[in-house]
């Protein structure tokens, strides 16, 4: 069914001949922009592994859809990165369709998933099929647990996402019910306009492209009329009036309709294929006629939502043109010309949106070479040898040549001997020519080298290179000079621990009550965001107040573990905004007093750990001791306090 579907959509659509075309066709620059995109959201990083953006809301949804984003951009499964916001999102229940279904989405990136993780996902899927209401695809959920408000019909955004979800599910090797993909189409169908003729004038920029006269076309919008019904005959519930049609909601109409035939195929009736195959054309035909590069067609908003609709459909319906336009290269130009100087897309908070960049810039579901991993941008240095390194957290190192000088006959290297690499001063590594590395003689006469980093921040890196100088092969060691490396994150023992120590905290609301019956705090405002279960949130003290304390009175006991305190900057990007917390007092009660002592880690917590579980009524913490921060005004405050039960 589908390769006659797509045969019937190229007179539409543009030619496939030359799939391999504009899929190799990176404009100048791309590489560059992802790294540094990818370099933006490493920054926003929280300590917990989550990102902070529209958590009050959608929860883990916008950690979900970083750690996609990066995977997709060429980060190793075994990134800190990658492995902190999974450790957090293992411990974390969706309650929203996007969250839900971005979850799935990300895990399906993983190789393999171990029982838990399989476990998990199993019951993501599970909410997001129960969320799932008649027709009407899927709503926005408000009730703290998960359940969907009455009175909140669907929208075409929600569909598309739940759509991507399901996919996501089989690809992880979930089974997904058929009835599921024929609610899906059918869900969908109302939200496209009425068919209607359209006059087509030549493109300026292409002419020998265009083509000219009348077409028919059909496009999405966000809601359903209160005119349609469902195939039932019934009333749709609630309706609320639609909005126009946009190029957004019809790449998102379009994407519903290839998760359908892709995952339900052949097995979907007659009529249903010929309404999927009739809807598909038109909304083609429309995206065709109405692409823009630059804005989102019918809409002043979602810009960046748009583009990874349309990176979805060009990937779905395998097209290199919609129309007349390279959608790729004119979206990928567009993009390099709106990214900031910081690396981002929507502004110095832009997560999601630099998240949707990146997953338009790497066309995330294009056809790959089975490897996706990508070679960020590499640092060089050039002394008498020259050292090369790619990579962050994990810095891969070679001797890649040396100055001509050294060369023999024939421009031929030196012969190597050994080469010792040095980080910060000190050497880590001496390796020798045909030297076993993990049982095995490296071949390689670059002598490569991977350097963990433990600690985040710029760090400088070099080498000595010995080598069998010609003519006579004396031992001879030459320097590579250095460059520096900013690492954005690195792997502390700290941090999956971090991550899942949300679940374990008993200030965590699950059922919207809260067990802390006052806060007050010495100074500052907003005393409240040390416990609201957000990182991205903090109380910060008065500038003037050298010695803050904040004490938090529960309205019942506490049997606890654990006290653990984030300071106040807990993200890469933040740091240095205000002073670090280097020792703080705890009293528990008002009788036992307890100092913590805080990790050289400006991102790692504080940690208070009773040897035996003990109760907590009270607790007065002062922050004793500080590390000065680069900001002006010298104040100091938490991002969170953990009230913790046993592991």
């Amino acid at each position: 069914m589908r390769a006659r579907f797509l045969f019937a959509l190229l007179f539409f659509c543009g030619s496939l001949a030359h799939t391999s075309g504009p899929w190799a066709q990176d404009p100048s620059g791309v590489d560059e922009a992802i790294d540094r995109g990818v370099d933006f959201l490493l920054s926003r990083q929280l300590r917990d592994g989550s990102f902070h953006e529209h958590a009050a809301r959608y929860g883990s949804g916008a950690t979900a859809l970083a750690v996609f984003a990066l995977l997709e951009s060429g980060l190793d499964e075994d990134h800190p990165a990658i492995r902190r916001a999974f450790a957090y999102l293992d411990t974390t229940r969706p309650t929203k369709v996007y969250t839900a279904a971005l979850q799935l989405l990300a895990y399906a990136e993983l190789e393999t998933l171990d029982k838990q993780r399989r476990r998990h996902v199993s019951e993501v899927l599970a909410l997001l099929l129960s969320w799932q209401r008649d027709d009407f695809g899927y709503p926005f959920l408000e009730e703290s647990d998960g359940s969907a408000r009455g009175d909140d019909p669907g929208d075409l955004s929600n569909t598309q996402f739940g759509a991507l979800g399901l996919r996501a599910a089989i690809q992880i090797g979930l089974k997904v019910p058929r009835s599921a993909f024929e609610d899906l189409l059918h869900a969908t169908l109302p939200y496209q306009e009425k068919e209607r003729k359209v006059e087509v004038p030549p493109d300026p920029e292409h002419p020998e492209r265009s083509r000219t006269g009348t077409s028919s076309e059909a496009g999405f919008r966000y809601r359903v009329p209160p005119s349609q019904v469902t195939r039932t005959g019934k009333p749709l519930r609630n309706a609320r009036p639609t909005r126009e049609v946009t190029g957004s909601m019809t790449a998102a109409g379009l994407t519903v309709l290839a998760v359908v035939r892709d995952a339900a195929g052949s097995r979907l009736g007659k009529a249903d294929r010929r309404k999927l195959e009739a809807s598909a054309r038109l909304a083609l035909r429309w995206l065709a006629n109405h692409f823009d590069a630059a804005n989102n067609p019918g809409s002043r908003q979602w810009f960046l939502y748009y583009l990874y609709g349309v990176e979805r459909v060009g990937a779905f319906f395998e097209l290199e043109r919609l129309g007349t336009h390279d959608w790729y290269a004119e979206g990928a130009r567009e993009l390099l010309r709106r990214q900031t100087p910081f690396g981002a897309w929507g502004g110095r908070t832009g997560e999601s949106a630099t998240a949707f960049a990146l997953l338009f810039l790497d066309r995330a579901t294009a056809p790959s070479t089975g490897n996706r991993t990508r070679v960020r941008r590499a640092l060089r240095a050039r002394g008498d040898a020259h050292l090369i390194g790619t990579g962050d957290d994990a810095l891969t190192l070679w001797i890649d040549g040396f100055e001509d000088r050294w060369l023999g006959e024939g421009r031929r290297p030196p012969r190597i001997l050994w080469v010792a690499y040095i980080v910060d001063g000190r050497e880590v590594a001496r390796i020798h020519a045909g030297e076993k590395l993990e049982g095995k003689a490296s071949a390689d006469p670059r002598i490569p080298y991977v350097h963990r980093f433990r600690r985040t921040g710029v760090h400088r890196v070099s080498a000595k290179v010995a080598i069998a100088a010609p003519p006579d092969g004396t031992e001879l060691v030459l320097d590579t000079g250095e460059f520096e490396v900013d690492v954005r994150t690195a792997w502390g023992d700290w941090m999956e621990d971090s991550a899942r120590a949300a679940a374990r905290n008993l200030l965590r609301s699950t059922d919207g009550s809260k067990p802390v019956a006052e806060i007050t705090a010495s100074s500052g405002e907003d005393a409240e965001l040390a416990v609201d279960g957000l990182q991205g949130t903090a109380w910060v003290s008065d500038p003037g107040d050298r010695q803050p304390t904040l004490t938090l009175t529960f309205d019942h006991t506490l049997r606890a573990q654990e006290i653990r305190i984030g300071g106040a900057d807990a993200r890469g990007a933040d740091l240095g905004t205000h002073d670090r917390i280097a020792r703080a007092r705890v009293v528990v009660d008002a009788r036992d007093t307890f100092y913590v002592d805080f990790d050289a880690d400006p991102l790692a917590p504080g940690v208070l750990r009773f040897e035996r579980r003990r109760g907590v009524r009270r607790l007065e913490i002062t922050l004793v001791e500080r590390v000065p921060g680069s900001g002006r005004e010298h104040s100091l405050g938490i991002a969170e306090v953990l009230v913790l039960d046993r592991p």
